[in-house]
């Protein structure tokens, strides 16, 4: 299976947990790039050293399903993927957008049309279960059948049950983005992928219209088939892909070491590598509270690293400095 080479390839790594942030930060700019949200990879990163105020509109609600996905992988360690939890993290993911004007956190209680805004509903693309009754019982259903147990292929049923989400588009806003996480959620709950580095989202935006056009031909034209084809295309492709990047990083992290040591580097400073894949973009206070030293300690690695041309200053500035790891992003930014 193509999930098990990924999972045999994050074996390698002492702590693959590092790879879980930057991951969801490229799931988060491609499921956010789906939905017409666009923002560069490394303003996403930078966004760590910012107050809320001075974020970019895009920046902050792509940080927010960045938000919405740590929440959401807590919450699963102890409850099921229901629509509580999932309301709670749509709430999450439009808080302070536009998507949080109207039913914020819970299930909406008014029409949604999937299509173009400017034309008549009746030339609507596609209209979901209207509020109420018929929404209440339809979700209802869809918690019992991802929750059941059976002997149906858990990549089938994350494939379906992702169409069906999306049919029903339970939310005023956000339901692409909470769908696209709920596959996410699933890799860690059928115990298919822990932590969870497969981004789907990345495939499908690569082929946004087979995406979009595959989920409303299984409402017209009933070809399970079809879609699910489409999905285990999807998986395949991307392992491929987030094994290569691993296997990248892998051989960053062990020169990195190398050169460390070559220069007489010791101790916490050795950790540095594994720091720099989990947060590619650091300031030297980052660096200071994660290796456990003070500033000036902090100063005098980052300053040597800017000297090996490992890292390189982005901001100009006298005070605050970042610094990125550009040989780490570009690989996060394949």
């Amino acid at each position: 299976m193509e999930i098990g080479r990924l999972q045999e390839c994050l074996r390698r790594l002492p702590r693959p947990e590092i790879l879980l942030r930057p991951s969801l930060a490229r799931e988060a700019k491609s499921t956010s790039a789906l939905e017409g949200t666009y923002a560069p990879l490394q303003e996403i990163f930078e966004g760590d050293y910012l107050q809320l105020s001075q974020m970019s509109a895009a920046v902050r609600e792509i940080r927010n399903y960045m938000e919405a996905a740590h929440r959401g992988l807590e919450l699963i360690k102890t409850k099921p993927i229901i629509i509580n939890i999932l309301s709670e993290l749509q709430g999450i993911l439009v808080e302070g957008t536009r998507g949080g004007e109207i039913n914020q956190g819970e299930v909406r209680t008014g029409p949604v049309i999937i299509g173009d805004e400017s034309k008549p509903v009746n030339e609507a693309r596609f209209i979901p279960p209207p509020a109420g009754d018929e929404l209440s019982n339809a979700l209802s259903d869809w918690e019992k059948w991802i929750n059941a147990e059976n002997d149906l292929s858990p990549i089938i049923k994350m494939a379906l049950g992702h169409y069906q989400f999306e049919t029903l588009h339970p939310f005023a806003d956000g339901n692409g983005r909470v769908g696209r996480l709920v596959i996410t959620l699933q890799f860690v709950e059928l115990f298919l992928l822990n932590p969870p580095l497969l981004n789907l989202s990345e495939w499908f935006n690569s082929d946004k219209d087979k995406y979009k056009d595959g989920l409303l031909a299984l409402s017209q034209n009933g070809n399970f088939d079809r879609w699910v084809s489409f999905f285990c295309e999807a998986i395949i492709g991307q392992v491929t892909i987030e094994i290569n990047r691993i296997e990248k990083l892998l051989e960053f992290r062990d020169n990195l070491l190398i050169k460390l040591k070559l220069v007489k580097q010791r101790g916490m400073v050795l950790e540095l590598p594994e720091l720099l894949i989990a947060h590619p973009v650091v300031s030297i206070n980052k660096v200071a509270v994660d290796l456990g030293v003070t500033y000036r300690p902090a100063r005098l690695v980052v300053l040597k690293l800017v000297s090996m041309g490992v890292l390189r200053e982005i901001t100009g500035r006298k005070y605050r400095k970042l610094y990125i790891c550009t040989e780490v992003f570009n690989l996060l930014d394949l």
